[in-house]
């Protein structure tokens, strides 16, 4: 899912979207929206640690800054929307300091996929459909207030990461530049992501990678390389624990897609 993170949290009107079967993505957060549409089956959710499913004809709305995952039991197929605050940034302010529980909501029908996904539909068009998919959450989903310091850490967190992620990173080194306690951030990521501050690292840069082996012919030490892996040895064992094959395993199988 991070490919799209790429030079995106920082652009104005980013709308990215992909369909998805049987979607899994561990936990993780980024500083934009984010909106999944359930076309069939079941999609296992948790936002903030709440875990609920959204079945077919329904969409979960994760907010900036909320720490979420998904997984499939049994079967799933699905649309997943990235877009950028300012489409809907009086929604954005709105929120600030709430959340929704659960933010789960049911469509009558699927128009408004068909209209984000037309790449002839205007950027007025867009922000009206945003829009109108926003208030929908709104009027229906219960609201309770959020913790808004956990939120600013998670976006700092975010954004240190983006732009440090092919450089040597450590926790000592965010935790000096956002100026927190390095025991309070280590402790931070154990309890809300359940890993520790490398390994959430390591599978922020795999997922560059994946991008990388799917849709360009760089060679596999250059990706290491590009994606902050010091060694191949050490690309190679951590992508093989997380997609249980070899980098070029999953290139010729997903070469194109």
């Amino acid at each position: 899912m991070i490919d799209f993170e790429a030079n995106r949290s920082d652009k104005r009107e980013y709308l990215y979207h992909s369909t998805n079967t049987d979607f899994v993505f561990r936990k993780h957060m980024h500083r934009s929206f984010e909106l999944n549409y359930v076309f069939a089956g079941e999609l296992l959710c948790e936002v903030d640690g709440h875990k609920f499913s959204a079945t077919a004809g329904e969409a979960v709305l994760t907010l900036p800054g909320q720490i979420h995952s998904f997984a499939t039991e049994t079967f799933n197929e699905s649309i997943l929307f990235i877009f950028s605050n300012d489409w809907v940034e009086d929604f954005c302010n709105d929120m600030r300091g709430t959340r929704f529980l659960p933010p789960v909501c049911r469509f009558e029908s699927d128009a408004f996929v068909q209209i984000l996904c037309d790449p002839r539909t205007s950027k007025y068009r867009i922000r009206s459909v945003l829009y109108d998919v926003c208030s929908r959450f709104y009027e229906t989903c219960d609201r309770e207030k959020a913790n808004e310091s956990d939120y600013a850490l998670t976006n700092a967190i975010a954004a240190y990461i983006e732009e440090h992620y092919q450089e040597k990173v450590t926790l000592t080194g965010m935790a000096e530049a956002l100026g927190y306690n390095h025991c309070y951030l280590s402790g931070f990521f154990n309890r809300h992501f359940g890993v520790g501050f490398s390994a959430y690292v390591n599978g922020y840069r795999i997922q560059y990678a994946k991008g990388y082996l799917a849709a360009t012919d760089k060679k596999i030490t250059e990706i290491a390389s590009l994606c902050g892996f010091e060694t191949i040895r050490n690309f190679n064992r951590i992508f093989r624990q997380e997609f249980g094959m070899t980098p070029n395993e999953y290139r010729r199988l997903h070469a194109g897609n």
